[in-house]
Order: structure tokens, then C-alpha cells, then sequence
């Protein structure tokens, strides 16, 4: 991966260009450009960009030189940067009816990959709906950091000897009951460490870790659909953090396997996954195997649907909602019927028993409804309001 910055150069006074060049030994690894500036530019200001192309995961340095323009005497900039190991899933390619290809990045420690294909379906009530959930041996997408944190030992560590470490969430909807569920053990020897939990800069519960992983739970206050929660460890009081989870009451989301995974892919980066069905959503993550094991985000996958496949039956099937219940009319005998988010998430399912069914859904926006039964499947977008 590249990274890239600009910096800034002015002068003033100039007789002519100047240039600007890199030198060292790993300045192989930096580009700049451009590497001629006329002094009209360097009196108006130019940006020049940097690029950073790393060979390895290390920090590398490099100098750069700008030099002529009737400057007396050499200016030097001392570049630094620093490359990281970063293993991803990748989006998925060739979709079909029936199979995808998923990808990942490549991993330098990796001695082999294992693929996990599976789908997502509603439990009986009395559970937990899972608003959010993620293990830390690497920041998830959206989460930031403040003060003191590292990657260590499949978490996150929060603090260090001198300085607090913060975990901050994205944008989460606690306008309803939330409850955080949080993974986590104390650092070495460190006398029973605290993490101190806030949403939106107030106080909402305190955790104390062990010498050993335990799962803590903490009902967070009401909040808004925009709150952010602050999982905090203070200095030379250090915590390892190895999971996060948001739920609700509700109904719980389980996770029901592809047969045939998860699999051991060999030292490849991509993997067709064949044998699936059509207009359903997938999912797959990727797990590296080796002295520094490390698992991908989750990446979502729906099938195309099979247009070869028609269905009287189900073109007959009409609906409507009103005040958070979905009517269906004309149903086909021995249907299913899954509602779903736009990123495939089910929030409800049923199997039919008759031609008319209600189902009482309390999402707001659109939804997607798969319907389907021996002879096929449709999906239907509508726009649910409360």
C-alpha cells in the first residue's frame, strides 16, 4: 500500500528553479513530485507531494534536498515513515447465481488462510439483536484511538506506563436499550485495572479486569442515534481489549454455517465459493494462519437472482404495511418470507401456513423481502414506515 502527504515550499528572492531530490538509503521506498519548482511558484507557494511505498513492515527514512534558485546554502527535510502489517478481506468478485469469489490481502506472516462462508438468520424471541460486533486484535473500520494503544497478543492495549488509551466508536443509535458487552484482561502484572465507559463525554460504567479474559456486561444510558461511546484505561493501569459487542433486546441473529466451510485455501489470495443459492445474502471473513494470526472484517455478499426461473405463483403475491406490521396477500403454499436490511442483515423471517400472513416489524426505511418456495424465489424493495 502507498501512503502520500504534501508539504508546503515558499521562497522568496529566487534568481531561477529550484530542485528538489531525495537521497539515503531507503529513500528508494519515497518518491517526490515535481522536481523542478520555477521561482514564480515558490513565491506564490507550491505543494509538493510525497509518496511513501513501502518494501516492509518497518520505519524508513530519507532525505530531502532542495537546492538552486540562488539558495547559498542547501535546505534538508528529513522524511520518516512508517509501514504496518495490515491483513483485509477484500469485496467479493464474479458474482453469480450460484458462487462468488472471495478475496483477501496478502499477509507476510501468514503460513495459510481459512475461509468461513455463512448466513445470517432470526432466532426465537427472548434474545439479543446484535447492533454491532467485532473483535480488536485489530482497530475495526470506523473506530478511532486516543493516547496510548497497540496491537498485542490478538487485542488491543489500551494505556501504557505514562500514557491513557482510549478506544472511541463511530456514530451509534442508543436511542433505544443498548448493552455493551466488552472482552477483555489486564496487562502483566498491573494490580487489577479499570476501564472506565462514557457515552457522549458521561459517565456510564466502570470494568475490572483480571489476570484472565472475561466478558463484562454494561447497560449504557439512553443516548441518541448519533452517540459516541469511550472505552477508557488509564496509564500504568494497562487492559487488553479483545472484543466488543452492541446488542438489544430481541431477537437474536445466528450464524448457520455454508457446508463445506470454514476452509483451508492453501497460500492464495482469492477462493471461489461454489454451490450456493440464488438472491441470498452470504457472508465470509478470512483468518490468517501462522505465528501472528489475525481475522478480517466481515464482507457481504448477495447472489444474483435467478432469472431463469419464473414463478406465476409468486408473481400474484401482493403487500402492504401500516403502522409497522407487512400484510401479504396470494401467498403460495409452504413459503419463506425474510426481511432484511439494505447491507443483508435479517431482521425477521416465517414460514407461511396459509395465503395471508402479518409479520410486525419495528425498523423504519427500506427493507428488502425475499419470498420463496420450491418453484423460485422474488425480492421485493419497499419502504417501511412507522
Amino acid at each position: 500500500a502507498t501512503s502520500v502527504m504534501q508539504i508546503l515550499v515558499q521562497g522568496q528572492r529566487l534568481n531561477g528553479n529550484i530542485t528538489l531530490k531525495l537521497s539515503g538509503l531507503q529513500s528508494g521506498q519515497f518518491t517526490v513530485s515535481p522536481t523542478v519548482i520555477t521561482k514564480e511558484e515558490a513565491a506564490a507557494g507550491k505543494n509538493v507531494t510525497i509518496t511513501f511505498m513501502p518494501l516492509k513492515a518497518e520505519t524508513a527514512s530519507a532525505q530531502l534536498t532542495i537546492d538552486g534558485g540562488g539558495v547559498t546554502q542547501q535546505v534538508s527535510v528529513t522524511l520518516q515513515a512508517t509501514a504496518i502489517e495490515s491483513f483485509t478481506a477484500l469485496q467479493a468478485t464474479e458474482v453469480g447465481q450460484r458462487q462468488f469469489t472471495a478475496n483477501w490481502s496478502a499477509s507476510s506472516t501468514a503460513t495459510n488462510y481459512e475461509l468461513n462462508v455463512y448466513q445470517l438468520t432470526s432466532q426465537s424471541s427472548g434474545g439479543e439483536e446484535i447492533l454491532f460486533q467485532s473483535s480488536f486484535d485489530k482497530i475495526p473500520s470506523g473506530w478511532s484511538t486516543d493516547g496510548y494503544t497497540a496491537q498485542e497478543d490478538g487485542a488491543t492495549r489500551l494505556a501504557s506506563g505514562k500514557q491513557n488509551g482510549v478506544l472511541i466508536s463511530p456514530p451509534m443509535d442508543l436511542s433505544a436499550s443498548v448493552t455493551l458487552i466488552v472482552k477483555a484482561k489486564r496487562y502483566g502484572d498491573d494490580k487489577e485495572p479499570k476501564l472506565y465507559i462514557s457515552v457522549d463525554n458521561k459517565e456510564a460504567g466502570t470494568i475490572t479486569t483480571t489476570e484472565k479474559t472475561g466478558e463484562f456486561r454494561i447497560i449504557l444510558p439512553t443516548g441518541t442515534d448519533q452517540s459516541e461511546i469511550q472505552i477508557k484505561a488509564l496509564k500504568g493501569n494497562r487492559v487488553y481489549v479483545s472484543h466488543v459487542s452492541l446488542v438489544t433486546p430481541g431477537e437474536s441473529v445466528a450464524t448457520v454455517p455454508v457446508s463445506g466451510y470454514p476452509v483451508l485455501t492453501g497460500m492464495v489470495n482469492s477462493y471461489t465459493v461454489t454451490n450456493l443459492q440464488p438472491d441470498q445474502v452470504y457472508y465470509y471473513t478470512v483468518k490468517t494462519i501462522g505465528p501472528k494470526p489475525a481475522t478480517s472484517e466481515v464482507i457481504t455478499v448477495k447472489t444474483r437472482i435467478n432469472t431463469s426461473v419464473g414463478s406465476t405463483e409468486l408473481d400474484k403475491v401482493t403487500l402492504t404495511s401500516k403502522d409497522g406490521v407487512i400484510y401479504f396477500f396470494n401467498l403460495p403454499p409452504d413459503c419463506t418470507i425474510r426481511v432484511s436490511d439494505l447491507s443483508g442483515k435479517v431482521l425477521k423471517s416465517l414460514k407461511s401456513t396459509s395465503a395471508h400472513e402479518m409479520m410486525e416489524i419495528t425498523t423504519s426505511g427500506i427493507v428488502l423481502i425475499n419470498i420463496t418456495h420450491k418453484k423460485g424465489s422474488r425480492t421485493i424493495k419497499t419502504n417501511l414506515r412507522q
